[in-house]
């Protein structure tokens, strides 16, 4: 299974992803299709993190909580790997 999830733009080459949304797709074992609307159209929108590689994302310091439901979060940082055939798995 996959869940896809949207992104409006990448920072210093990295996808941040929320830690709720993270934690939601070990437990239901569904790997996240990561697409990025703020990238150029020339540029491969989306990148696919394998569930059994959502560990190995980079956990922020920092709690933030959202304005929308008050719901506490960390940012998990992935390195941008567009889909492409030769994508394997997230290095």
């Amino acid at each position: 299974m996959q869940k896809i999830i949207k992104i409006n733009r990448l920072w210093l080459g990295k996808a941040s992803i929320r830690s709720y949304i993270v934690d939601q797709a070990i437990k239901e074992k569904e790997d996240l299709v990561v697409n990025c609307g703020g990238l150029k159209p020339t540029e491969d929108h989306s990148m696919t993190i394998p569930w059994q590689d959502l560990h190995k994302g980079k956990v922020s310091k920092d709690i933030f909580v959202s304005k929308y439901d008050n719901k506490s979060y960390r940012l998990i940082d992935f390195d941008w790997k567009p889909n492409n055939k030769n994508q394997i798995e997230l290095i």
